[in-house]
């Protein structure tokens, strides 16, 4: 059993993700399933940087695609970019669990709106990942990301 997160090692190859979004008030706002794919390798510099391709299709037929970059900055924090977030998110690594910081850009009918995202993750024993988390907009909750992230298995035949 792994008690700590190594990011570079939990997403490395495929991995499928399933969940749903929640308005303040605990209804169910969407269901999601998607896919990841990531690669990690070192730059001429020696830092790891890592690229993951993600695919979100929601239960109302919508798709979001999102490419983040990663860049591990030491044993327990990350660094990551992608084209939807306002500035860089932060990883810090405290065991099995991994908290990122960011601000998101979400597209909506009347306009874009930026929320900061608090994602806690959690690495169980089973080695899939479980993720919560937290939006707010001008410090108010206005909804919930519960998410699941399981590695898919290369079968060798």
């Amino acid at each position: 059993m792994n008690d700590h997160i190594i990011l570079e090692d939990f997403f490395q190859g495929e991995l499928d993700c399933h969940g749903v979004l929640i308005r303040r008030n605990g209804d169910i706002w969407h269901r999601f399933a998607g896919s990841l794919n990531a690669e990690w390798t070192p730059d001429a510099d020696g830092m790891l940087r890592g690229v993951m391709h993600e695919t979100i299709t929601f239960s109302s037929g919508d798709t979001r695609e999102r490419i983040w970059k990663l860049t591990k900055e030491n044993e327990s924090g990350y660094i990551s970019t992608a084209d939807d977030l306002e500035g860089l998110a932060t990883i810090t690594i405290r065991g099995f669990e991994a908290i990122a910081m960011y601000r998101m850009k979400i597209p909506t009918r009347a306009k874009e709106v930026v929320v900061d995202v608090e994602d806690m993750m959690w690495l169980t024993p089973g080695n899939v990942m479980m993720s919560k988390a937290i939006l707010r907009k001008l410090g108010v909750r206005i909804g919930e990301i519960i998410t699941v992230l399981v590695p898919v298995k290369k079968i060798n035949r």
